[in-house]
C-alpha cells in the first residue's frame, strides 16, 4: 500500500516506524515482521524502539522460555 504513495526509498523513515508500530499493537504484525520492515538488525532494536516511543512489549514468559530452551540447543 505504501508503494502506492511513495517510492520505496522515499517514504519518510518516522510515517513508515509510526505504521509499523500501529500495527504491531494492532495484531497485525509481529515483532520480526516489524524488525524486518524496518531493517532492524535485531529484537533488541525493536525492543529498543518500542521503549523510546512508549509502546509496550508483548514478549512474555512463554517467549522468554522458548529463547531459553533454543539456546540451550546450540551446539557449543
Amino acid at each position: 500500500i505504501l508503494q502506492q504513495h511513495w517510492p520505496a526509498d522515499d517514504i519518510p523513515r518516522h510515517v513508515l516506524e509510526d505504521l509499523m508500530l500501529q500495527w504491531y499493537q494492532d495484531d497485525m504484525l509481529t515483532e520480526e515482521e516489524v524488525r524486518q520492515a524496518l531493517g532492524l538488525a535485531t529484537r533488541i532494536q525493536v525492543y529498543e524502539l518500542l521503549k523510546q516511543r512508549g509502546v509496550p512489549s508483548k514478549y512474555t514468559a512463554e517467549d522468554f522460555d522458548a529463547d531459553m530452551a533454543a539456546h540451550d540447543r546450540r551446539p557449543l
